[in-house]
């Protein structure tokens, strides 16, 4: 079986400015590569988010600029956890995690393609009682107009936004604001050390210098159902 050719490197902040208009909420996401058995997609900054996410598979977080606050269930709890600019969280698969991004942050997620049998699932707990309000399962193919698309629907349905248990009718989501603690000292990155080549008997071979890297065949965005919704 003949395997496709590896892609070259791609220049990451120049991909961002490449495609910085493309972002649009409630998600902000753009895929990179559109095949492949990974999908890594770039996310940006404000988003507007009151459901957990349920990925059959594990997630790869990784912040490029800012700190995000990705709260994940545990034990029935809900519990916080902030990502800061040069950090990196793994969610595993089937945690419900909560990715909540403050506006002018950029950040890395990577995650797998999903077999075809497996299905996401996105959900919302009510405040005050935590019972679980509305809820919706799809088989992900298109990982930028499908998440956004459910999160729309249920923003835009107040029936859906009410508790069947406690009659709490949850707000429409708005954008994250929030800032992480101690986030005035911004996160330096390590030294790096000077590298002494070894002392060796032979010459180095001296290695070609690798091409430029042209950016990734990216095509145009598709458009999600919710792209008129107003997130306030």
């Amino acid at each position: 079986m003949e395997r496709a050719a590896a892609p070259l490197p791609v220049g990451l902040l120049q991909w961002i400015a490449d495609h910085e208009h493309e972002f649009r909420p409630p998600v902000s996401n753009r895929v990179i590569w559109p095949d492949g058995d990974l999908m890594a997609m770039v996310v940006r900054g404000p988003n507007a988010r009151t459901d957990f996410h349920d990925d059959p598979g594990d997630e790869l977080f990784l912040q490029l600029r800012g700190a995000i606050r990705v709260d994940v269930i545990e034990d029935g709890e809900v519990r916080e956890r902030w990502v800061r600019e040069g950090e990196i969280m793994l969610v595993p698969g089937h945690v419900p995690h909560r990715p909540l991004r403050p506006a002018g942050t950029w950040g890395l997620v990577v995650e797998r393609r999903r077999a075809a049998h497996e299905l996401d699932r996105a959900f919302w707990r009510g405040d005050t009682c935590g019972a679980v309000v509305d809820e919706v399962t799809f088989h992900v193919t298109d990982i930028e107009v499908q998440l956004a698309d459910a999160l729309c629907g249920h923003a835009a349905s107040e029936e859906r936004r009410t508790c069947g248990g406690c009659g709490t009718v949850a707000p429409v989501p708005a954008e994250f604001t929030g800032e992480a603690p101690g986030a005035a000292r911004r996160r330096a990155w390590p030294r790096r050390r000077r590298w002494t080549p070894p002392t060796r008997s032979e010459p180095c071979a001296t290695a070609s210098p690798s091409p430029s890297a042209p950016a990734p065949t990216v095509g145009p965005r598709r458009s999600s159902t919710c792209e008129a919704t107003r997130w306030v």
